[in-house]
């Protein structure tokens, strides 16, 4: 392969990334079994909030906040699509005290 071979693509790569938006939004950062935990907390909370509904599903997650070395805490948003209506709620996640991960969540206002 030659010199200009070897080269174009990468200096293509270089000029299309810096089309990209600065910072993507990102997905869960939370493995499967912690996003079934607070996709359960979440259906346990919305018929309390909107008993009208039956239906809903989990249309999109992002990061908010990423865990730093100062500060352990991270926060997503997971958007659900309630009967056709987007609602949001903030995931915050913390290290356990015994291992593990704790979450907590919030609808958002």
């Amino acid at each position: 392969m030659g010199y200009a071979a070897k080269v174009f693509p990468i200096a293509a790569l270089i000029t299309l990334s810096a089309c990209a938006p600065a910072v993507a939004p990102e997905t869960t950062r939370a493995k499967p079994k912690t996003q079934e935990d607070v996709m359960a907390m979440i259906q346990v909370m919305e018929p309390a909030i909107d008993k009208s509904c039956g239906e809903r599903e989990l249309k999109k997650t992002e990061v908010v906040k990423r865990a730093t070395a100062e500060d352990y805490t991270a926060v997503e948003r997971w958007t659900i699509d309630r009967c056709g209506k987007p609602v949001s709620y903030l995931v915050t996640f913390k290290p356990g005290a015994t291992g593990g991960v704790d979450f907590s969540v919030k609808l958002e206002k």
